[in-house]
């Protein structure tokens, strides 16, 4: 067994995959069935028949271990097309020959000669077509020409017991034989190709799953960027827009002018139709508006709003925005050539600077704000709170300046009274002085 296996293993080495490995095996052990089926007929002719058969079974075993050098060689498809192309032929011819003119007999032949015929179909896979269809077309052909021609049925007319009573009972069970391998081989052959299918369907669910993770994966990642890339582009818009303002801020120094050309760029910025600006009265208690902006006119209203009054005056006590897509009827109508046309958004916001509320800024529109547009408008309120909380703060610091001035130089003009009022008591005192001397002198 030890021999058979190393003989099986011709032309197999450790970095073939095992599809080609099995290939290797399979034919290899078609050449060694076929050269000992074969090789005992080579004595049957030597003894009892004519040298032109004898020498047509020596050279067809001589063909089957061919196939063996080849496929030890690695020549794998050369070894496979000897055992497709010769046995049907040769074996044909041999059998022909010493069947003789005994029809009955002529089912053997057939029936070797068939079971023969399907040894392409073990050593070549379903997709050498070209091989598997070249070898149906000789099998064919072979097998007809078997049949039809007579020259074989009168080689010979007296045909001895040994090969009616011994070969032909050897042959019929070979036949059989032949026959049941090439089956179970394309049987294996297609349980392999099963097994092989399965492994290549798993590895292929695996790389799929993998795949499909990846893909997820690339999605996901795929996702994040346009969100990452749409947060850039948000933020360097935003950025625009605030440093729009700030220029304003540096630019216009008169308090009501910026207000007013504030609120207008803001407003353009984002596409809105009307707003306004409140800012905190801390001694009547309210919000008073000091800007006021619609439809590329500025609006000459005066308004107040209470503490906690409606939803600016709520803004302002609880510190947080609102966003109003269903506008009440009664909150105010945008007018314009037109006619009367409700907003579809109003954002009211407050204006906060280190946890100080100074104002409310309120813009509305006839679209919906985006999350963009808001958060610009809340940059904006804490740019204007800054703005205005430093404003105050320096209207404070002068006015206390400006109040130690007057309190210093009234203190100044106070002390130069004191020494005047010091300087003529003085000379009082020295006048008396000098009188009480003369009376002394006098007296």
């Amino acid at each position: 067994m030890t021999a058979f296996s190393n003989i099986v293993s011709w032309g197999i080495n450790p970095e073939m995959t095992e599809d080609l490995q099995i290939k290797y095996r399979v034919s290899n052990t078609l050449a060694i069935f076929l050269f000992l089926s074969t090789f005992p007929f080579i004595f049957v002719g030597y003894i009892w028949l004519d040298l032109l058969v004898t020498g047509l079974i020596a050279f067809t075993v001589f063909l089957f271990s061919l196939a063996l050098i080849l496929n030890w060689n690695g020549l794998l498809n050369a070894g496979n097309l000897i055992l497709s192309f010769v046995p049907v032929p040769a074996i044909g011819c041999i059998l022909l020959h010493l069947t003789g003119i005994e029809e009955d007999k002529t089912l053997t032949i057939y029936f070797v000669q068939i079971g023969t015929s399907c040894i392409a179909w073990v050593v070549y896979q379903l997709k050498n077509k070209k091989p598997l269809f070249l070898s149906l077309i000789w099998n064919v052909s072979m097998l007809f020409l078997t049949y039809k021609l007579p020259g074989f049925k009168e080689a010979n007319t007296e045909i001895p017991f040994f090969i009616t009573g011994i070969i032909y009972p050897i042959l019929i069970p070979l036949g059989y034989a032949m026959l049941g391998y090439c089956f179970y081989s394309i049987f294996l052959g297609n349980e392999l190709n099963l097994r092989k299918i399965n492994k290549l369907n798993q590895e292929n669910d695996g790389k799929r799953e993998a795949l499909e993770q990846n893909e997820a994966h690339l999605r996901s990642s795929l996702v994040e960027l346009k969100k990452s890339q749409e947060e850039n582009q948000n933020r360097q818009w935003i950025n625009e827009g605030a440093e729009e303002i700030n220029r304003l801020i540096r630019n216009i120094s008169e308090e009501e002018a910026l207000l007013d050309q504030t609120l207008r760029t803001a407003i353009k910025y984002i596409n809105g139709i009307q707003g306004a600006l409140f800012f905190d009265n801390p001694k009547a208690s309210n919000l008073v508006m000091r800007a006021c902006y619609a439809y590329d006119r500025k609006k000459f209203l005066e308004r107040q709003i209470a503490y906690g009054e409606g939803i600016t005056g709520q803004c302002f006590l609880e510190r947080e925005s609102s966003f109003l897509t269903e506008i009440p009827k009664d909150y105010f109508d945008i007018t314009s050539g037109l006619g009367d046309a409700p907003p579809k958004s109003i954002y009211i916001f407050p204006l906060i600077y280190n946890e100080q509320v100074v104002g409310v800024g309120e813009v509305a529109a006839f679209h919906e704000f985006s999350k963009k547009e808001r958060q610009y408008l809340q940059r904006i309120a804490e740019i204007l709170a800054a703005h205005y909380v430093f404003t105050l703060n320096a209207r404070k610091s002068t006015i206390v300046a400006q109040q130690f001035e007057t309190q210093l130089g009234e203190a100044k003009e106070k002390e130069l009274n004191l020494l005047k009022e010091l300087e003529e008591m003085r000379i009082e005192i020295e006048l008396l002085k000098r009188a009480e001397q003369e009376t002394m002198v006098t007296g």
